[in-house]
């Protein structure tokens, strides 16, 4: 019997071993725990022949097609190692597929929940007489004169103000230390946003434009709405330091935060159930998000510390909380505060804890 005989025979048997008809029962036997082995063993062998055949088919093709060829052997490695790249490359696209999937999810259930238990802000309104700190009338002149220039700026246009040396301007990093040693721009300044918001504000030129650099223009968008609100005219770059940085802007250091910060810890991000584990072993949660939200909801016995929301002189104050030596997971739920997590989570290494990761799905908490 010649080999493509074989090979038809076995298709041919396998597909009589599908299709013929055979009686299902709707409930399991009583003997099902003791037949599931056996069953396994012919699944796994009709699964077996299969391939078996499909292999032996591909080796005939494969073979007439390079008997010809001097080089036979390099042919048919190439065919598998193509093979295997092209089965890499489809894991690796699914892969990514399903991390944007789960990405989108969570930013779905995080907005979610926010709005949830969002509460509606209080305006508060002033008047020069009933704020000692009000800028005074020069001030307000060039404010006014100004107020209408768009908040954010392109990396393009910011450019050109450099270019025209112009120095009616100061430049502000307001992203946290780490950041800044990390790297920054050439003779910017330096004030943490929780800093500018507790009362660092009022050391900035008000008769100037302030450029803020924050990591992608988020925080910065934050911290000249603040700034505007105090009558400074400020100005966020709106790709922020990262974009500023891949156009070739000026830079000193580095701008890759996550390449120094990379290991396991700050990649780790816990399910629920992982979290209940550690916290069973006395691991202690801290809560990175803003005051605001903790007060609304938090997990019971959580530490509430938001290295981007609270000044350099409460900072020690609120890690003194920890335990010493302690296992740490910091806790968020979205995009800036699971940043913020990443942040507490470097400061917590340098005062002697183990930092283990991140959990980012909180309102799950009480209901696993």
């Amino acid at each position: 019997m010649s080999q493509k005989t074989k090979v038809n025979t076995l298709i041919f048997c396998f597909a009589l071993f599908l299709f013929i008809p055979r009686t299902a029962k709707a409930v399991l036997p009583p003997d099902f725990i003791f037949n599931i082995g056996s069953q396994i063993i012919q699944f796994f062998s009709a699964i077996i022949i299969f391939f078996s055949g499909i292999f032996a088919f591909l080796y005939q093709l494969i073979k007439i097609k390079t008997i010809a060829l001097k080089k036979r052997k390099f042919w048919i490695a190439s065919i598998f190692l193509l093979i295997i790249c092209i089965a890499a490359g489809a894991s690796y696209i699914l892969a990514l597929q399903s991390q944007k999937i789960e990405y989108e999810k969570w930013l779905r259930e995080s907005q979610i929940h926010s709005e949830k238990n969002a509460i509606p802000a209080i305006e508060k309104t002033t008047t020069p007489t009933d704020n000692p700190l009000a800028p005074s009338t020069t001030q307000q002149t060039f404010f006014e004169a100004h107020k209408n220039t768009a908040i954010s700026i392109s990396n393009r246009d910011f450019k050109s103000i450099l270019e025209n040396e112009n120095n009616d301007f100061l430049i502000l990093d307001a992203r946290e230390d780490i950041e800044f040693e990390n790297g920054h721009f050439p003779s910017s300044t330096h004030i943490r946003f929780a800093d500018i918001q507790d009362n660092a504000w009022e050391t900035l030129p008000k008769e100037k434009f302030i450029y803020v650099f924050c990591w992608s223009g988020i925080r910065g968008k934050e911290v000249a709405e603040f700034l505007r609100s105090k009558k400074i005219l400020a100005r966020y770059l709106e790709s922020g330091a990262n974009g500023w940085y891949e156009s070739g802007g000026s830079w000193i250091g580095s701008i890759k935060f996550s390449e120094k910060y990379s290991g396991p810890q700050f990649q780790k991000v816990f399910t629920t159930n992982e979290v209940k584990n550690y916290v069973k072993k006395g691991s202690i949660l801290i809560d990175s998000r803003e005051a605001k939200k903790y007060k609304q909801s938090h997990i019971p016995d959580s530490i509430n510390i938001s290295m981007l929301a609270t000044s350099r002189e409460d900072l020690e104050k609120l890690f003194a909380q920890i335990p010493e030596h302690s296992t740490v997971i910091t806790i968020c739920d979205d995009y800036v505060n699971c940043f913020d997590a990443k942040v507490v989570g470097v400061e917590v290494e340098k005062r002697k804890h183990k930092f283990l990761g991140r959990y980012n799905k909180p309102w799950e908490y009480g209901n696993i």
